[in-house]
């Protein structure tokens, strides 16, 4: 750190030279980002990544700059702003890529063959730096229908998805070309080369298919009656768009198809020598708990993604034993660290599992309930979850907010008998899972949506109704029931009273059990999870309210009439 400091100090009396050049700047952001994320320090990483990408904009800007390396740097940085971007679903991109001549389908940005791999790689960089925009843009439209999508949205998806479908088709070209020429005596490479250049495929294959897959999954629930909605589109999209259009549709009706290519380019990729990986650094060597550090491959993101996305077992379970792999067991990869992915897939899995997974008062807000009884989900290492949540957010959902509902008693699954007559409903329970009240404007997550890559799930529950959506009134209800005997009335009472005695004083966080957040306050808010004692019997409840000032007011209400032991 110390050293850090010095460069900082050393950078700014550069800079504020009167000969002082851009490219210097743009080097040390790499630098410094480089040395943070190696620190784990991923919103100070950012930060120094976000000054060199402004400061390339400014030199993109000046045509007067004629330097041969700012060309080079901007291939690096428009890498790390993707990654930047997929690490953290709150930040869009900072440069934007492509044109709008190119984004209305005009002009196609995918060539018909590409002239090397670096030309691959840029037209790559450029769809996904168009897609996180085009996310980033239409956040409040996700979940909607395609009657509701505004025009321009959905030509723009569907353009998205006709370029993507054409960078694979130009991809297996260029492939099968370079391993034509590979085998031939006049063309014959040196080993290494050629491993690195069927690396750098794979790492476009891995890349392609994660990105396609988003934009597939707002492409696969075309009913019928938008068919109507989808002609009219057609009829404004160029003629090349309509003609794909057809392939894209049937493609999307399997989006799962795109993870599980995914996960086999990730397989094939990790099954090559670990030093040519592209982008490595070669200063680990290959004992077991050597770290390995590369900056800008995304390998260890598309595996966390593709892990909380898939809904197929045999995949989760390979992805999962993939973490583990020599190559990826102790790496970071730019932000990205591989033993916090497989720590956080881990226990997110199982809470999707043995637990049940609910959306909460706006589509940000995640409410994971599990039973204190299931033993197969460490509550522990859930609560050290929550605290990494709070602290710095988790990778891809920065943007939401967990809430952890830990009931006694049976597992949830026993509960679901309660059918909700419509699909924008859901049953809101509290602590001890009974059915506290039916609420509109909140819905059940699917399993894929524990982490919506790489954009919050906002919801049309804030745009079209915010007053209707769960838990947004002012007063809140957390009821403390169980179905274990009363304690002896002496140890009651005392415990009682020490309850009172520490709300009296606004501070209740001093009780056994999990801290959480949630009933839909947009400012902060919190509750507590109550112990197993006197209070948590069926006698009382307590309510609370949250005022302008944030103070928070709790009574006791009593429910049923004081049993003397």
């Amino acid at each position: 750190m110390a050293m850090i400091s010095r460069c900082h100090r050393q950078l700014r009396n550069y800079l504020s030279r009167t000969d002082a050049a851009p490219d210097v700047a743009l080097v040390c952001s790499v630098i410094f980002y480089t040395f943070e994320s190696l620190l784990g320090e991923s919103q100070r990483a950012m930060w120094h990544l976000d000054q060199g990408l402004i400061l390339l904009r400014k030199c993109e800007l000046d045509k007067s700059l004629d330097d041969p390396l700012i060309p080079h740097l901007s291939t690096l940085l428009h890498h790390l702003d993707i990654q930047a971007s997929c690490f953290d679903d709150r930040r869009p991109p900072l440069l934007n890529l492509a044109t709008d001549a190119e984004t209305q389908g005009h002009v196609d940005i995918v060539p018909d063959t590409f002239l090397d791999l670096t030309h691959a790689e840029a037209v790559l960089t450029k769809l996904q730096n168009w897609l996180l925009h085009h996310l980033v843009r239409y956040v409040h439209y996700r979940g909607v229908s395609v009657e509701d999508l505004p025009s321009e949205s959905f030509i723009e998806r569907l353009v998205l998805a006709v370029q993507l479908q054409k960078f694979e088709a130009v991809l297996d070209k260029f492939a099968s070309y370079e391993s034509l020429i590979s085998t031939t005596t006049a063309h014959l490479r040196r080993e290494d080369q050629r491993q690195q250049r069927t690396q750098r495929i794979l790492l476009l294959r891995v890349n392609l298919y994660t990105f396609s897959y988003l934009v597939k999954e707002h492409l696969q629930f075309l009913t019928l009656d938008a068919y109507d909605v989808v002609k009219k589109v057609l009829d404004l999209l160029p003629e090349h768009s309509r003609d794909s259009f057809a392939q894209v549709i049937v493609q999307s009706k399997n989006v799962e198809l795109d993870l599980e290519r995914a996960l086999t380019a990730v397989e094939v990729l990790l099954a090559q020598p670990a030093p040519e990986l592209p982008g490595s650094s070669p200063c680990a060597s290959n004992t077991s708990s050597a770290r390995t550090y590369t900056l800008s491959t995304h390998l260890i993101g598309a595996l966390y993604f593709l892990s909380l996305k898939t809904t197929n077992k045999q995949m989760l379970d390979k992805a999962i034993g993939l973490f583990s792999h020599p190559q990826l067991r102790n790496a970071r990869d730019g932000l990205w660290d591989s033993r916090t992915a497989a720590f956080l897939v881990d226990n997110l899995i199982q809470v999707r599992k043995n637990g049940n997974v609910t959306s909460g008062s706006d589509g940000s807000d995640i409410l994971m309930h599990i039973s204190e009884e299931d033993i197969s989900i460490d509550v522990a290492e859930l609560q050290r979850i929550f605290k990494m949540s709070e602290n710095s957010g988790l990778p891809m959902m920065q943007s939401k907010k967990f809430t952890l509902v830990v009931r006694k008693g049976p597992h949830l699954e026993n509960h679901k008998d309660d059918v909700l007559t419509s699909p924008s409903t859901v049953v809101q329970r509290h602590v001890h899972g009974f059915n506290n009240k039916l609420t509109p404007g909140a819905g059940n997550l699917s399993p894929g949506q524990i982490a919506q890559f790489p954009l919050p799930v906002c919801g049309v529950l804030g745009k079209n109704n915010p007053s209707g959506a769960q838990g947004t009134s002012k007063l809140g209800r957390l009821t403390c029931g169980g179905e274990k005997a009363y304690p002896k009335l002496k140890e009651r009472s005392r415990q009682r009273d020490e309850l009172q005695a520490r709300m009296a004083t606004g501070n209740p966080t001093g009780m056994t059990g999990i801290a959480w957040d949630g009933f839909g306050h947009t400012r902060d808010r919190w509750a507590c999870y109550m112990p197993d004692f006197a209070m948590t019997t069926d006698d009382y409840s307590m309510e609370y309210s949250e005022f302008e000032d944030r103070t928070m007011l709790w009574e006791m209400q009593r429910q049923r009439s004081f049993i003397a032991g």
